[in-house]
């Protein structure tokens, strides 16, 4: 008894060590993550050994327990006299708990129902222990060196380009470029950054092309003022305006007088979308809002007032500090955690006579200019009507962005974000960054969600303490049974019964024909037995009571004989 109850309680102990080693611990490997903390167990063979250890512990308490219940029930048959069939029930209980259906049998014997109860009971064991262990997603911040996208500013990619006069000139933006541009400023954001792990953040510092936009000189906006009353009248007046410098709109950007706003200039359109005259650098003009009023004058020419919303956007280098984070439950977020304007950057014409002649700071320089370029496209262009749901526009996607014309001042800073989302989005295309190979590899912060174990020692620890204590009782009430046996130990094993139950009067009440199946005879079960040991201690006798006699009548004589 004490034996079993030993091992079980060091397997208990054992059980609880495992699940404690476990605790905390990731149940699979994975990038990323710190590999000291990877249970080196896989998980199915933590369930293997999990549910052998319950089983185990459950298999030698019930043991315990059963060893001691045949010592408490062989002290009552010593003691008591009971039927036949209510022997079986006595005897078969740990194996068939319908055994217990008599109740007022067990009320007799109530120490040994418990005992009997308990072994039932210990199976609980084996159901609860094995759940207290489970696996549930983990958060686990871990730094590493990995390749994300980097921009690769190859001007092959960036910039469409021929031979003019012998020299590689640049013409526009790439079409990578303006597909990126347009799809930036129809989403009003940066378009998705590819991510190795659904949860990260790194931070580049990197150069790249920013506008800086502000209010258009006194120059600019008098020449406009004085430019556009041809073009309003009984069609309506200008609600937008967009333009560049170049050969047929030259400084002070003054339109030709045989351009026409219906048609984007005479017979060739200047529709130049980059800056080829300013030296200082690349500009762009916009003029939104309610556009020019016309009012007379002393002289009674018509003039017409400045215009509220004339802005100027100038192309800078700078450099780019920024934050990326990809997160699975709010998506992407772009920091920008510093801007920083460099220098002003003019149009670079013809750098070199061929691709391979171009140096790297011109090819940045080219594709920084690419991006300008792309942003015209979208902007240059006119609107006009009488109101802007009457309107028409010419050579414009302006609409397509989510910039407010209204205001002065957030048009300047949505033309602002505009370009640097612009910028920004290159990242989304693999043809715009640089080959994973190349790209020099970033700390990056990974954050996932890894399946770990996670242990609730106290379900454990109170299942099996109670298992243990209840099976401790037992073994002690055994114990104390074999002391009132007078220090002799019983078991339930047939050849105990043979042992045992001994007497002609038995083979009476059996009969020779009986050969022991089901059903019980009515006239066995029915039979009273007692087990009484002899004077000499060295004896156990049968003695068959029966049911005619009276109480007083009955009466067990010393060795086996009885009194009618």
């Amino acid at each position: 008894m004490f034996g079993s109850l030993l091992a079980g309680t060091i397997l208990a102990v054992g059980h609880d060590q495992f699940y404690r080693y476990l605790d905390g611990r990731f149940v699979v490997g994975g990038d990323g993550l710190d590999h000291g903390r990877v249970s080196p167990v896989p998980q199915e063979w933590v369930i293997r050994i999990g549910t052998a250890f319950a089983f185990l512990v459950k298999t030698l308490l019930v043991v315990a327990a059963c060893i001691a219940y045949s010592q408490r029930m062989w002290y009552n048959l010593n003691t008591s006299e009971f039927r036949v069939r209510h022997i079986d029930s006595l005897t078969s209980v740990l194996v068939n708990i319908f055994s217990f259906w008599n109740l007022r049998l067990w009320g007799h014997v109530p120490v040994l129902a418990l005992i009997g109860l308990a072994v039932w009971a210990l199976a609980i064991v084996a159901v609860v222990t094995p759940g207290t262990l489970t696996v549930i997603p983990t958060l686990a911040s871990n730094e590493t060196l990995l390749r994300v996208p980097q921009l690769s500013y190859n001007v092959s990619r960036y910039a469409q380009n021929q031979l003019t006069s012998g020299n590689y000139a640049f013409t526009e933006a790439s079409g990578d470029v303006r597909r990126v541009a347009f799809a930036s400023a129809t989403s009003g954001s940066i378009l998705p950054i590819p991510h190795p792990f659904v949860n990260m953040t790194y931070t580049l510092s990197f150069p790249g092309p920013a506008i800086q936009c502000g209010p258009a000189n006194d120059t600019v906006v008098a020449a406009l003022t004085k430019t556009l009353p041809r073009f309003s009248g009984t069609g309506g007046s200008v609600l937008y305006l967009s333009w560049v410098g170049d050969t047929a709109i030259t400084a002070p950007f003054l339109f030709p007088a045989t351009w026409n706003i219906s048609t984007w200039g005479p017979e060739q359109p200047p529709r130049g979308t980059l800056d080829s005259i300013s030296d200082d650098a690349a500009k762009l003009f916009v003029m939104s809002g309610q556009g020019p009023r016309p009012a007379t004058t002393r002289a009674g020419d018509r003039d017409y007032n400045p215009f509220s919303n004339v802005t100027c956007c100038t192309l800078h280098n700078a450099t780019y500090t920024t934050r990326f984070t990809f997160d699975q439950a709010v998506g992407q977020r772009i920091e920008m955690l510093d801007l920083r304007l460099d220098a002003l950057l003019p149009v670079l014409d013809q750098p070199a006579s061929s691709v391979d002649g171009i140096q790297p700071a011109e090819g940045e320089h080219m594709a920084f200019q690419a991006v300008m370029d792309a942003v015209g496209k979208l902007l240059v262009g006119s609107e006009h009507g009488r109101t802007p749901t009457t309107s028409s526009t010419v050579g414009t996607s302006f609409k397509l962005s989510s910039v407010r014309w209204e205001s002065f001042e957030e048009t300047q800073r949505d033309l602002e974000e505009l370009f640097r989302n612009a910028t920004l989005s290159m990242f989304a295309s693999r043809a715009l960054t640089l080959d994973e190979a190349e790209s020099a590899p970033v700390p990056v912060t990974v954050i996932s969600y890894p399946p770990s174990y996670r242990y609730a020692p106290k379900g454990l620890l109170i299942t099996y303490g109670t298992g243990v204590l209840v099976t401790l009782l037992a073994t002690l009430i055994g114990t104390h049974a074999i002391w009132l046996n007078g220090g002799k130990s019983y078991s339930t094993k047939f050849s105990t019964f043979i042992r045992i139950v001994r007497g002609k009067e038995l083979d009476e009440v059996v009969g020779d024909h009986d050969r022991g199946w089901n059903p019980l005879p009515k006239k066995v079960g029915d039979a009273r037995l007692a087990l009484h040991r002899g004077s000499s201690g060295s004896n156990v006798n049968v003695i068959l009571l029966q049911e005619n006699l009276k109480d007083s009548e009955r009466r067990l004589v010393i060795e086996g004989q009885r009194e009618v």
